[in-house]
């Protein structure tokens, strides 16, 4: 087991405070059985990195799920009828980009780059309008700590930077391969960053208690 997957375990663990701090929203409760399968797909994933080369296509199909996964958090989070709405949409088409993108474009055998930058802007967006509407909230100064809060910051933090990563990989890799690295290790680091600032919002609940 990896550095990030012992940093998604503990994550796992602080969330399982959302069932013992009452008044939990229905979208955190969820994300407990989120963090549980990402630990095992990051388990698997490397796996299959280490013993057969190549584990692209799982990280394509995984990581459109997380798309999907966080269209359907937000979701159950926000009040506006018309984002409710672009998730709908979202969550029908974007699987049938990530697919003709697969079959077509990228191919099997390569990271889906193209539709994983069109899913990591559309949950930016989601991140930013949640926040928007959580600070526009008169009781903002009183639920600063709220775990909904630290996951979008997580999110927007790694997202941010890896949309930037992703949308200039082929770029870096074929010019220089020192910068390269020095990005991958980059990207490395907010990961796990990420999973800490979300395993933060978790235990900050128990202030509540």
């Amino acid at each position: 087991m990896g550095l990030l997957q012992i940093i998604i375990l503990l994550t796992l663990l602080a969330s399982l405070t959302v069932y013992i701090v009452s008044n939990a929203s229905f979208a955190l409760k969820t994300f407990p059985f989120f963090l549980a399968i990402t630990f095992f797909a990051e388990i698997i994933g490397k796996y299959i990195g280490d013993n057969y080369g190549n584990n692209h296509l799982f990280y394509s199909i995984f990581t459109t799920l997380i798309f999907l996964y966080f269209g359907f958090f937000f979701y159950n989070l926000t009040q506006s009828k018309i984002v409710k709405t672009l998730i709908k949409y979202f969550s029908i088409v974007y699987p049938i980009l990530v697919f003709a993108n697969i079959i077509f474009i990228q191919g099997v055998n390569t990271f889906h780059t193209y539709t994983y930058v069109i899913g990591s802007i559309f949950l930016i967006f989601l991140c930013l309008f949640y926040l928007k509407s959580v600070i526009a909230n008169d009781n903002f100064i009183n639920n600063y700590f709220n775990t909904e809060i630290f996951i979008c910051l997580g999110l927007l933090i790694f997202y941010t930077f890896d949309i930037l990563f992703t949308a200039s990989i082929n770029t870096i890799t074929t010019k220089n391969n020192n910068v390269a690295y020095t990005f991958m290790m980059v990207m490395k680091y907010l990961n796990y960053a990420m999973y800490i600032i979300i395993a933060l919002g978790f235990l900050f609940r128990l202030r509540k208690k």
